[in-house]
């Protein structure tokens, strides 16, 4: 991933291209500030792909609760080894048998098993 250093870089080979050709520079800096937006919306794209596709994956899963969770607050559940933040409609308590619902963002919405 390119740092504020790249990008200082980038700037200052710029400055120095257009200092001895306006036309070049200004070519040279068009081209890295395009693909300096496209990396970063690309970067992007993928980081929601697959925090979707990691939230689809884990509903329907089977858990237990790590931390109490009471009604609307949250509480931690463990999923497959991993801990996730967890919000219920009910309170449950601590080594309750809970099943993921649902998600928003990264944390799950759990029903109780009975």
């Amino acid at each position: 991933m390119i740092t504020n250093g790249g990008f200082l870089s980038f700037g200052s080979i710029t400055l120095l291209k257009w200092a001895f050709d306006p036309s070049k520079g200004f070519l040279f800096l068009s081209v890295i500030l395009v693909g300096a937006g496209a990396f970063v919306f690309l970067v992007k794209a993928s980081e929601e792909m697959r925090t979707d596709s990691i939230r689809r994956d884990v509903v329907g899963q089977v858990g237990e609760t790590v931390r109490d969770i009471r009604r609307n607050n949250r509480g931690v559940v463990r999923i497959r080894g991993e801990l996730w933040s967890a919000t219920s409609k009910t309170d449950i308590g601590v080594n309750q048998k809970v099943r993921v619902v649902g998600s928003e963002g990264l944390c799950v919405w759990v029903d109780k098993l009975e």
